[in-house]
């Protein structure tokens, strides 16, 4: 106390104690019955950096207040350089020529959180490349669960900060979400041709999903986007939505998550976006079909389409016919969940009305012998005909046709009136 109080009052430069090195190599202490000290080999020093302590004070250092300090920035900078230093070094030595951990340093799990966050807090002060460079990549780049959970814990707080919470959304905080997600995607559950393809596992991968399609919070009324239900801007963002659903998009947890994401923000969310995100990924259940067919997730494509139609009503007719081919796909794919769909209230689709007549009922007739029906208000707004024999292409090419036009024996399909 009295070394601290009397470095208030001097004018000697402040400097941070580096950690001691994480290993050394040296012998064991000899145990009784040996009757020689046992052979040198890289281990734990007895003097070291005890980061499970560290890591709850990091949390709470006063790092924006130290780097506004001209004077204090180069100081703090340099120890953080010897923290990242540190942490690389103690997960991936320099003297094993090829690190053979196959599980993630449990001693390590929170020291990789709250170092995340702390060097994410430099974005502000020396930029986003900067940051990515001596702070991130040293360790985010490995490809494995350490690296992989540094990466996650950067996400969440770069989003949570710089995004949820920000008054305007700057160019680096994108840039670091960029790196995040195509650090994400490297991993193998996202290469179709891998033994894991699209299974979703452990306690990273799950959250990063969320951080990186920014429904991570909810009911955030303090916030200023996003997780106060605010979407307004969610076309700032859609960039970096577009690159991971068209690399993931048909993962099942990745598009319920995105399906999450549409439902929240509604209109804000473009027909064109929506339909560019979903339509790759439904023809990929082709080769692909993961558990589309046995959730939920076609019944929730199509409340979205609901939705959008609705809340961009009167829809122009290019936005009409991308609508109707998303249904027309579903048709194809929903055996189940849409017939479901029929007698069911499923997330909003069937809305409140019960089970259909059979004059609501279209039927699509390359899909008829599975007897697949969608209820006519599911296409309601969009205000197109479909008829039996006619493909949608066709269906916004006549969209003035006539109720008395279509042939009395399918009795499948009716006018849609506005």
């Amino acid at each position: 106390m009295a070394r601290a109080r009397a470095a208030l009052t001097s004018d000697a430069t402040v400097s941070f104690a580096a950690p001691p090195a994480p290993w050394e190599f040296s012998s064991p202490p000899r145990r009784s019955y040996e009757k020689s000290d046992p052979p040198k080999t890289w281990r734990r020093p007895s003097f070291f950096f005890e980061q499970r302590s560290a890591a709850a004070l990091l949390r709470n250092f006063p790092l924006e207040a130290w780097l506004d300090a001209p004077e204090y920035r180069p100081t703090l900078l340099a120890y953080a350089e010897a923290l990242m230093h540190w942490t690389t070094e103690r997960l991936y030595p320099a003297w094993k020529e090829k690190p053979d951990r196959d599980r993630p340093d449990a001693e390590m799990s929170q020291w990789l959180h709250a170092l995340s966050d702390f060097v994410v807090r430099l974005v502000p002060f020396i930029g986003a490349q900067s940051t990515l460079t001596n702070f991130i990549q040293p360790v985010g780049d490995r490809l494995d669960e350490d690296g992989l959970r540094y990466v996650a814990g950067v996400a969440s707080s770069v989003v949570c900060r710089y995004v949820y919470d920000a008054e305007a959304i700057s160019a680096d905080a994108l840039a670091v979400v960029e790196y995040c997600t195509k650090r994400m995607l490297r991993e193998r559950v996202f290469v179709r041709t891998s033994y894991s393809a699209g299974e979703i596992r452990g306690l990273d991968l799950a959250p990063m999903i969320q951080s990186l399609l920014f429904v991570s919070v909810t009911g955030a009324h303090g916030a200023a986007r996003f997780a106060n239900g605010e979407w307004r801007d969610v076309g700032q963002v859609l960039p970096l939505v577009d690159e991971l659903m068209s690399a993931a998009g048909w993962v099942t947890y990745v598009m319920e998550t995105y399906l999450t994401l549409a439902e929240r923000a509604g209109g804000a969310l473009t027909v064109d976006a929506f339909v560019r995100h979903v339509m790759a990924n439904i023809e990929a259940q082709n080769d692909h079909p993961q558990e589309w067919r046995e959730g939920a997730i076609l019944a929730r494509i199509a409340g979205v389409v609901q939705g959008l139609a609705e809340a961009n009503y009167p829809l122009r007719q290019d936005q009409a016919h991308d609508l109707l081919t998303v249904l027309d796909r579903l048709v194809d794919l929903g055996d189940r969940a849409l017939r479901r769909c029929n007698n069911l209230s499923i997330s909003g689709v069937c809305s409140s009305k019960g089970a259909p007549r059979e004059s609501d009922v279209l039927l699509r007739p390359d899909v008829s012998s599975h007897m697949v029906g969608l209820p006519l208000w599911a296409f309601k707004k969009i205000g197109r005909w479909v008829r039996e024999g006619e493909d949608v292409e066709d269906c916004a090419a006549n969209p003035t046709r006539r109720q008395g036009s279509t042939p009395a024996e399918t009795r499948r399909a009716s006018s849609l009136r506005h």
